[in-house]
């Protein structure tokens, strides 16, 4: 299958003098996202794969082959409209996020639904997080917690993972490491209507 790869606009607003994390802002089908980036990370990687998007921000100094930490935001172009049965299409995907973990690591993963926050712009959001002890064919584990947001038509996910050493016992939920994390990615979430005309850093949705 052919990849497309597209230098979508991003923009990074910084904020005062002094604070912790920049925003992202960049537009992913259907919506402008903005969300909030700790300071040092450096968008890496960014690929549409037509309905499929997928950008990766890691520490500066690291890539996506070796990395310690990772920001992802993928998007699902029309989701929502697709899901079917009794779940709801934030269920749906974060399903199909502990699902691809599993493929990856086959013998200890551990998953926990967490509470999910209000995040503007979202009709529905699924909050979790996900550990894996050695990923498969690898001398490192590696764990995240992840937003699940429905806007519109189409779904997305935020994404805050790190890795470490590869171990034999499935790793549990660490409150000191992820409540912080989540509450990172929480803060600065938003989803936004494109507003006709509007250029990068889209003000309307980040100021």
């Amino acid at each position: 299958m052919t990849i497309l790869r597209l230098a979508l606009a991003i923009a990074l607003v910084a904020l005062p003098a002094g604070a912790e994390q920049v925003t992202a802002v960049t537009p992913v089908y259907s919506r402008i996202v903005a969300f909030p980036l700790p300071d040092g990370f450096v968008a890496a990687f960014e690929q549409v794969n037509g309905r499929s998007y997928v950008q990766e921000f890691v520490p500066q100094g690291e890539t996506v082959a070796a990395w310690s930490q990772m920001i992802t935001l993928l998007g699902a172009q029309g989701l929502a409209a697709q899901a079917a049965g009794q779940e709801t299409p934030a269920t749906a995907f974060a399903h199909y996020i502990l699902a691809g973990y599993r493929q990856a690591c086959p013998d200890h993963v551990s998953a926990i639904e967490l509470k999910a926050p209000d995040i503007p712009g979202a009709a529905e959001v699924f909050a979790g997080q996900v550990g894996c002890s050695t990923v498969a064919g690898t001398d490192h584990g590696e764990a995240m917690v992840f937003l699940v947001a429905v806007s519109g038509a189409d779904v997305f996910s935020l994404q805050w993972a790190r890795r470490g050493p590869a171990g034999q016992k499935t790793p549990g939920y660490n409150a000191g490491t992820w409540d912080p994390a989540l509450a990172f990615l929480t803060a600065g979430l938003r989803f936004c209507v494109p507003v006709a005309g509007e250029q990068p850093p889209y003000p309307t949705c980040t100021e």
